[in-house]
């Protein structure tokens, strides 16, 4: 049980701290090695098994190489991707909801889900160009994505992100290159070498899972219905309420909304309370 919800909070809002916090600049490491979907999976059905905190994890990637890499470099390299992706610094891993998930039995659309959720809320780039862009494409009837699309947005993002001018072109390259890559993995695209936009799968214990998350966080009912978050997953603020009003009559939670009066009721305590709701 977390008995601190400070402490919580405060994890989480590490965990998307690149969202939160006002004037972060986009990077290109974080999705620098696609969505690394496999490796993902094998470090946190270790962490899960295991109890470990992350020394014990590092040194099972890089010493015992349980990612099975062929060089020592590369398993730092993922190394690092992994830890920044999914474990803000001084915090203690028992904090860590995406670990709590493994130690259920999650289904594979969930386990996906929840990698991709945290993934996307720890890179501005990566959200900013999915609720932004992507989720605007697809609600204007386009479904084709392509490299020059995604580098048209980094044109439009230059002035309030300076920082992309000072990009290569190589690293440009590089960067769109793993962000199609990875939200293919990940289930938002579909397709090889010509990528379509696909609606995916929000069950609703993800669903509940990402407003957990956001109330957590501290933010209210009416931020959470209005959350960009749901724009990950190309959720509309229409199929947004109608999710919330669904869980309701599952008799899940409790929702009402009446002209600008929302009331939102989650019947957990913590994030890590409605996980084990999930086991």
């Amino acid at each position: 049980m977390i008995e601190n919800k400070k402490q919580l909070q405060e994890y989480l809002l590490a965990m998307r701290k690149a969202v939160e916090k006002a004037g972060y600049l986009y990077s290109s490491r974080n999705s620098s090695k696609g969505a690394l979907l496999a490796e993902s999976e094998i470090l946190f059905s270790y962490l899960a098994k295991n109890n470990c905190d992350v020394t014990l994890a590092r040194n099972a990637v890089i010493r015992e190489n349980i990612l099975a890499k062929r060089t020592y470099q590369t398993r730092k390299r993922c190394w690092a991707v992994l830890h920044s992706r999914y474990f803000p610094n001084k915090f203690a891993t028992g904090l860590n909801p995406i670990i709590a998930i493994y130690k259920t039995d999650p289904s594979e659309t969930m386990k996906r889900g929840v990698l991709y959720y945290h993934y996307a809320t720890s890179d501005l780039f990566t959200y900013d160009a999915t609720t932004r862009l992507i989720y605007s494409l697809i609600h204007k009837g386009f479904t084709n994505i392509s490299p020059r699309i995604i580098n048209d947005f980094l044109d439009s993002r230059a002035e309030s992100h300076p920082e992309i001018n000072n990009w290569s072109y190589q690293t440009r390259k590089s960067l769109i290159s793993h962000y199609l890559s990875a939200l293919r993995d990940f289930g938002i695209f579909e397709g090889k070498a010509r990528k379509r936009i696909h609606h995916p799968i929000v069950e609703e214990a993800l669903f509940l899972y990402i407003a957990t998350v956001l109330r957590d966080c501290g933010k209210s009912s009416r931020d959470i219905l209005a959350s960009d978050d749901f724009k990950l997953f190309l959720l509309t603020p229409a199929e947004v309420e109608i999710r919330f009003v669904e869980a309701h009559r599952n008799k899940r939670i409790e929702f009402r909304k009446s002209g600008k009066i929302i009331s939102l009721e989650l019947p957990w305590e913590t994030i890590h309370d409605y996980i084990k709701t999930l086991g």
